[in-house]
């Protein structure tokens, strides 16, 4: 991001989850999608949630703040119904959705 306070945002994560639409669902599989700034998003929405992940992405770059890159990562949900707590699957994965996070932050 540039502007008034603002440095130049190199690397953006964003961690979701994602209904995968197979039944039965792979509940705990997780996701990577990247976008570099230059490059065309070409990407389908990935949540039921009030934009897509395209129009987010069309939204930032019309906005100039498009991070250098976006990494949105996702665990595949088996039900989306509001509730306390994550499924077992879903539990077993957030360590490994983390570390890749983390690993992705110190690659940059």
């Amino acid at each position: 991001m540039s502007g008034p306070g603002h440095g130049v945002l190199r690397l953006c994560e964003e961690v979701d989850d994602a209904p995968s639409g197979l039944d039965p669902p792979a509940a705990g599989r997780l996701h990577r999608i990247v976008v570099d700034r230059a490059a065309d998003a070409g990407v389908h929405p990935v949540s039921s949630h009030g934009l897509s992940l395209g129009d987010s992405i069309a939204l930032a770059r019309a906005l100039d703040r498009m991070p250098d890159r976006l990494i949105v990562r996702a665990a595949e949900v088996a039900d989306v119904r509001q509730g306390v707590g994550l499924s077992p699957a879903v539990a077993k994965a957030a360590d490994a959705l983390t570390a890749a996070v983390l690993e992705d932050l110190a690659a940059d």
